[in-house]
């Protein structure tokens, strides 16, 4: 990679602790690193590593950055910056996968400026995550996994996730809008999967999608008519809560800084049909959402 970034995002939820674990990479002419990030409910931690300590393999899923490592069987960290040490030992079972690639045919378009993977909506967690003396027992948490690569992220996106519905713990949402540049034009490009009790549906710019709304707080997306309309509809109640500031790259470098909450109340509102033909599939909100807005 001349330059570039590297990036999976791996989120832990229960009601008591949520935690996010970024594994990266990013090259430019002047700087080539690799680095994880933590992201909880109050702090964000930064550790930085040399560029080849870096190793990944997206076929089976496997990262490592020195004798920290995500796969499918779990996740190990062991940091200490002289600041705040962090560990953990964490169990998935076995990762609810999207039928085929996040992208869709995008994946095959060169000079994207931003790929995106989705690589678990939802798996079960076991283990012990522990920063300083903080220590917290994960019982059948819910995870969720996914991937980003290029040169930088979208200047303007909206991107929420969750898996953490205490009535319905068999829905899995993830949605993002973005302003994509491309060979001179810009376009919106949004990509929305939900998952029901094994079944997905999706809504895409590659499948019609159309956005209705697209703001700090809101997101709508519709796709199709009549009987095959799909709405799904989401509110963050305070887009600002619970922030912390990321380091997420441009051109290849780690400097821009945006915000993200990973425990946040947001409304999900998803439905089929239209008119006296329209079928509310859920209409649900969770504390446990995640939620970021650059």
């Amino acid at each position: 990679m001349k330059k570039g970034f590297d990036g999976y995002y791996v989120k832990c939820v229960d009601n008591d602790f949520v935690v996010a674990v970024i594994f990266g990479k990013n090259a430019n002419k002047r700087e080539r690193s690799s680095f994880i990030q933590i992201i909880t409910k109050d702090k964000a931690f930064w550790f930085g590593f040399g560029y080849g300590d870096f190793t990944v393999n997206r076929k089976s899923f496997c990262v490592s950055i020195g004798n920290n490592k995500v796969d499918c069987d779990g996740m190990k960290l062991n940091l200490d910056d002289g600041n705040v040490k962090i560990k953990c030992d964490l169990k998935f079972s076995t990762f609810s996968k999207i039928k085929y690639d996040a992208m869709g045919p995008f994946r095959f378009l060169p000079f994207m400026e931003c790929r995106h993977r989705v690589v678990s909506m939802n798996h079960r967690i076991t283990g012990i995550f522990q920063i300083d003396e903080h220590e917290h027992i994960y019982n059948e948490a819910d995870g969720y996994i996914e991937g980003d690569s290029g040169k930088s992220f979208p200047s303007k996106y909206l991107w929420t996730q969750c898996n953490s519905f205490t009535e319905h713990p068999n829905i899995s949402v993830v949605a993002m809008c973005a302003r994509i540049p491309y060979m001179g034009i810009r376009f919106r490009g949004k990509i929305c999967i939900i998952h029901i009790d094994g079944r997905e549906y999706r809504l895409a710019t590659y499948r019609g999608a159309r956005v209705r709304a697209f703001a700090k707080d809101k997101l709508v997306v519709r796709q199709g008519w009549g009987r095959r309309r799909m709405l799904l509809e989401i509110t963050a109640q305070n887009p600002d809560e619970n922030m912390n500031e990321l380091f997420a790259p441009i051109r290849g470098k780690m400097s821009r800084k945006i915000k993200e909450s990973i425990i946040i109340n947001v409304h999900y509102k998803f439905t089929m049909g239209k008119g006296k033909n329209e079928k509310i599939i859920f209409d649900i909100t969770s504390d446990n959402a995640a939620f970021e807005f650059g």
